[in-house]
């Protein structure tokens, strides 16, 4: 009988403890989603915006890891360059239009490009 006893308080103590540990893991990304929204209230502190032949902003202190970006967007990069400080990420996104659209001849795109250390 005592057996039994330890074994259910080791399996509900290991439930407990995978628990906190997958919640304290992806807490982190929000966590860190959190720290990014507080920089956008500072903006000027935190952010630096270009607007030379493209639009682009700067964060002048990343908090965003790489891996907080693919579990966020659930989508792996359009490419990835290997840099020699780092590495580059590209997400290319197309609008996609309806068969026959009349705006089909004008497609639209965004380009996000992510540096990391």
């Amino acid at each position: 009988m005592k057996l039994h006893t330890h074994k259910l308080v080791f399996v509900k103590l290991s439930r407990l403890m995978i628990g906190v540990i997958l919640l304290y893991l992806s807490g982190c990304v929000y966590l860190r989603l959190l720290e990014l929204k507080n920089q956008f209230e500072d903006f000027d502190q935190y952010i630096e915006i270009t607007t030379d032949s493209t639009f682009s902003l700067f964060f002048k202190e990343p908090v965003l890891h790489k891996d907080d970006i693919i579990t966020l967007s659930r989508l792996n990069p359009t490419r990835k360059i290997i840099l020699p400080d780092g590495e580059e990420w590209v997400y290319h996104f197309v609008k996609q239009y309806k068969a026959n659209a009349p705006d089909q001849q004008n497609p639209v795109s965004l380009i996000f490009r992510f540096k990391f250390d």
